[in-house]
Parts: C-alpha cells; sequence; structure tokens
C-alpha cells in the first residue's frame, strides 16, 4: 500500500517540496473563502460538502476515508467526500460527451495552429 501513500506523504519519495493530497485539498478549499463579503463563503462551505473523488488513482481501498480523516486531523476540516462507482472512466466518459458536441470542432486546436501561435493558440480558443 506504499503507491497509496505517497499520494498522502510524498517525502516518502524525497518530494519533500510537494504537498500531499490533503494539503493540496484544504489549501483549495479554503482559498476560496479569501475574499469574505462577496459569496465565497458560502462557496468554501458547499465545496467541504460536496467533493466527489475521480480518476483511476481513487480506487484505492479506504481513499475518501483517509482523505476525510486527514483533513480533520491535519486542519480541523470536516467534508463530505463522495466516490461514484465508476470514477475511474469518469474523465473519458467526460471527454466522450464533450467530443459529442456540435460545437466541438470549435475548439479544436490543430498541431498546425499551435505551431503558428504557440501556447497562445489555446487561450484563444478556450477562454
Amino acid at each position: 500500500f506504499l503507491c497509496a501513500e505517497i499520494l498522502f506523504n510524498p517525502a516518502l519519495i524525497g518530494k519533500q517540496e510537494v504537498d500531499g493530497l490533503p494539503s493540496l485539498v484544504h489549501e483549495s478549499v479554503t482559498s476560496l473563502g479569501m475574499a469574505e463579503g462577496d459569496g465565497s463563503v458560502k462557496v468554501e462551505e458547499m465545496m467541504r460538502n460536496y467533493m466527489i473523488l475521480n480518476g483511476g488513482n481513487t480506487m484505492f481501498p479506504g481513499m475518501a476515508e483517509r482523505l476525510q480523516h486527514d483533513l480533520l486531523k491535519h486542519y480541523g476540516m470536516t467534508a463530505t467526500i463522495q466516490v461514484p462507482p465508476a470514477r475511474k472512466y469518469n474523465a473519458w466518459i467526460g471527454g466522450s460527451m464533450l467530443s459529442s458536441l456540435s460545437t466541438f470542432r470549435d475548439l479544436v486546436v490543430t498541431k498546425q495552429g499551435y505551431d503558428e501561435v504557440g501556447p497562445t493558440r489555446v487561450h484563444y480558443h478556450c477562454f
């Protein structure tokens, strides 16, 4: 189980400068409440109450429980974490849905377009 432990404690493989998953989640959620008075505190609360784990790395047994435990232990943060049964494939499902949209071709960045303009081509198409 050392493989999954690295997600929570990257120092195990000599990555002291990299934060573990609980720290990254805590930092992401609490950064939403920095501008109080504009509704961001509500957003922070919603984020804590509705976290969803997705992707193949979340398939490790006990992943949600461990994340909940570490958030509470290290940050005093309670969180409701959901684990959809198909989470291993959700990124592929979402990509499939996106590619089936009639507007998808307008979002595509071709290699030729990227080579002509560079990374700003992505910003032009997506933002």
